[in-house]
């Protein structure tokens, strides 16, 4: 699943992001697959190494992905990853969450 989170209303985003985090974390109480990739601080590698990873504990996985449409390069290459493994990761989700406007 794929949720887009995004616009000038940044208050109500963050609450919206806040909701399925907890949501997430009221059915998974470990916290495990819960991950936060700033694309401000990370790069490519870092967002595939954690979408990658596979735990033997939780099957499903929240990943909160902030401010990628800041950068064209990286956005292409999320968008061309997806379109090669998404079946791979139907059963995680993904969070786009924009705060900057773009």
């Amino acid at each position: 699943m794929i949720i887009f989170l995004y616009g000038q209303d940044d208050f109500r985003s963050r609450l919206k992001l806040k909701e399925i985090i907890d949501q997430y974390q009221n059915v998974r109480h470990s916290g495990l697959n819960l991950f936060y990739i700033d694309f401000k601080e990370n790069q490519f590698s870092d967002f595939k190494e954690k979408t990658e990873t596979v735990s033997i504990f939780a099957k499903k996985k929240l990943i909160i992905l902030s401010n990628l449409l800041t950068n064209q390069d990286l956005s292409k290459d999320v968008l061309d990853y997806f379109k090669k493994n998404g079946q791979k990761h139907k059963d995680d989700v993904f969070v786009f969450f924009e705060k900057d406007k773009f």
